[in-house]
């Protein structure tokens, strides 16, 4: 399951205004625990309708990249996302209609089409996802409210007990247990991205033929459908090459979520997806040994015990490949090298 960064949630009833701010909770103001606060952000995953702009800045390195968004959201499968900014992408639209996802880019004049498989969490989903979360981080709220965005919100904070993933603070609304801002903090303390909502309305004027995609003239369209996703390990095994390996877990809190076959560079591959919840974690198994680093010479050479491997970076993402047992193994994620190194010693 993906949280969304911009992947929130508190318990949705019937009226998202009188529900929670007619409460003793909203009103007197008093901090949840966390673990309680995170079961409501959970709760209202993707159902709170809302229009708002979005401000979220990445740093890649030395650089920093920031998109502003304005976006409406009827619910999990309605929504449209128009971007004004880098200038590069202004124009650029996506648009959930409740089947498809549609994404326009005007420089190109390209519409690509994807079937939409976005999926809400479920109630009883939700203490699993918790207790899985509370194997890794702790989960704690500041004892007193601050304002963001002009609105009261709860500071629930998301810290690794080991150190070994980021860091994660969200500005949570008292009123709707809606996340107004989320920071994103590096191992070492330094902030990685920070996302915030803005001139937010939940109460959207947005009719559902708004959210209509229509085909701008002379756009051309093209349908792209991913390979089918196998979310269970009964399921992913079955599919799996006989020189692949699904396990259950790669430990430090990652445990499986999906699987795909794919080609890579022309090679049938499995795809795993592991995830702790906030983290996901991408394994490539592909048969032989395969140069997954695509300029020769990039990366920085590693040894997996006792394999050689090639550590290099992709905006915000580190990717880690080496050859072991006749086969090429690539890792994928935004956590830092020797994280990675670590969980990849799970899969000698």
């Amino acid at each position: 399951m993906t949280i969304r960064s911009t992947f929130n949630s508190c318990l949705l009833v019937t009226a998202i205004s009188t529900v929670l701010a007619g409460s003793a909770f909203a009103s007197a103001r008093v901090a949840p625990s966390g673990s309680v606060l995170l079961r409501k952000v959970l709760s209202a995953e993707e159902r709170i309708p809302f229009s708002a702009r979005q401000t979220v800045v990445l740093s890649t390195g030395s650089d920093a990249y920031a998109t502003i968004t304005q976006e409406v959201h009827l619910d999990s499968t309605k929504a449209r996302i128009t971007y004004l900014m880098p200038k590069s992408a202004a124009g650029r639209t996506v648009v959930l209609d409740g089947r498809w996802r549609w994404e326009y880019d005007p420089q190109n004049k390209l519409v690509i089409r994807t079937s939409l498989l976005r999926k809400p969490v479920t109630p009883l989903s939700i203490d699993p996802l918790v207790a899985r979360l509370q194997r890794v981080y702790r989960i704690t709220v500041d004892s007193r409210p601050i304002t963001v965005s002009g609105r009261s919100t709860y500071v629930l904070r998301l810290t690794p007990i080991n150190k070994d993933r980021h860091t994660r603070i969200w500005y949570v609304d008292t009123a709707t247990c809606f996340v107004l801002k989320r920071e994103v903090y590096d191992i070492d303390g330094s902030m990685d991205t920070t996302s915030v909502y803005n001139s937010v309305d939940f109460h959207p004027k947005a009719k559902p033929t708004d959210i209509t995609f229509r085909l701008p003239q002379g756009a051309h369209l093209t349908q792209r459908d991913e390979p089918q996703r196998y979310t269970t390990l009964a399921g992913a095994r079955a599919i799996a090459p006989t020189w692949a390996h699904v396990p259950a877990s790669l430990g430090y809190g990652y445990d499986f979520v999906s699987a795909q076959l794919v080609r890579v560079k022309g090679v049938q591959s499995l795809h795993l997806n592991y995830s702790d919840v906030l983290v996901s974690l991408s394994l490539i198994e592909m048969p032989g040994k395969k140069t997954i680093v695509d300029a020769p010479g990039a990366g920085k050479p590693v040894r997996v015990d006792g394999a050689n491997g090639v550590l290099s970076e992709r905006t915000n993402l580190h990717v880690l490949s080496w050859s072991h047992a006749g086969k090429t193994l690539t890792l994928i994620a935004d956590l830092a090298d020797a994280v990675l190194l670590n969980v990849a010693r799970t899969l000698q």
